[in-house]
């Protein structure tokens, strides 16, 4: 039984996966399970090509629903199902993205939590804006992102398995209603700190949108962008025109 583990959905994202994972043992993760929701180049044929070593810490299984299925929110589902198939394997599990980056120690966080009599952490996340970047480049998110962190609240949760009843993007809800269930991480913690790439380039969140769920039509989630990020507009409208968008905003 693995004492930290994560729970991953990922769609078209290959290139973030090493930096994420590394990250993620750094951080005392022991084991991902990593849900593949139909990557036009599955997850274990881009591992097995640029980053073989990372396989044996990774459980890689196919997701197939669609994002915009009626009445599905597949991040849920696909937790659902972890919870189901894996949840007794790991003592303590954190439901994140692979945009999202742990620095510290979240094994160490997640030990004084339990000695505590929490059953759960809920971390702050950092959030980072575009860094002025339109197109899409080489590099890892710190090193192209990092130093833009925006004013943006947002937590992701990690917890002792035992204790979910159903899992949320953000949220648990739990078996009980107890003043143990949350230990709260503040986004400045000195053991263990989440940050969170949500824009990364105007390019690569397009992309984002666009293999995503369109519940919100495209022109609410690009003000969504606008209205952190300022990008030129000659770039703007390149980048919409290189992806057939120049109708759409």
């Amino acid at each position: 039984m693995y004492y930290l583990s994560e729970c991953l959905i990922i769609k078209n994202e290959n290139r973030y996966l090493p930096e994420h994972l590394r990250y993620g043992l750094q951080a005392g993760i022991e084991h991902f399970f990593i849900y593949d929701n139909l990557s036009e180049e599955p997850v274990i044929d881009y591992l097995k090509q640029y980053a073989p070593e990372l396989l044996d810490v990774c459980t890689i299984e196919r997701y197939d629903k669609v994002a915009d299925a009626p009445r599905i929110n597949i991040q849920v589902d696909c937790y659902r199902i972890f919870c189901h198939n894996h949840g007794h394997e790991t003592k303590w599990c954190t439901f994140t993205d692979v945009d999202e980056l742990y620095t510290g120690s979240l094994r160490k966080a997640c030990e004084e939590a339990e000695n505590e009599g929490y059953k759960s952490l809920c971390i702050k996340q950092t959030v980072y804006g575009a860094n002025g970047r339109a197109y899409e480049t080489d590099g890892g998110l710190f090193e192209r992102f990092g130093d833009d962190p925006i004013k943006y609240d947002m937590v992701k949760v990690c917890i002792q398995t035992e204790w979910i009843a159903i899992q949320l993007a953000h949220h648990t809800v739990f078996y009980t209603n107890d003043p143990m269930n949350v230990k709260r991480i503040a986004s400045d913690n000195d053991i263990v700190r989440l940050h969170h790439f949500m824009f990364r380039s105007f390019e690569e969140y397009v992309k984002k949108k666009l293999r995503g769920s369109m519940q919100y039509s495209l022109r609410y989630s690009l003000s969504y962008f606008y209205n952190y990020n300022k990008i030129p507009t000659e770039d703007k409208n390149a980048i919409l025109n290189k992806y057939g968008l120049e109708k759409s905003h």
